[in-house]
């Protein structure tokens, strides 16, 4: 497998008590199938890449 894949796919993890289980962005609550499902209706990669940077962030800002 070339080594690009490999590198996404270490970024998809599943845990049984997070989201039932499915696929979802390391460290992130957001399934797979969420972004397929966004980018399949019309939205950009940028709109995901900016909601990504949000919730990063959402805990740094309530803790001030």
């Amino acid at each position: 497998m070339p080594e690009v894949q490999i590198s996404l796919l270490e970024r998809i993890t599943t845990n049984a008590d997070v989201r039932f289980g499915k696929p979802c962005i390391r460290g992130h609550r957001i399934t797979i199938q969420e972004i397929l499902e966004r980018l399949s209706s019309g939205a950009a990669t940028e709109d995901e890449t900016s909601r990504e940077r949000r919730c990063k962030m959402a805990p740094l800002r309530a803790s001030h």
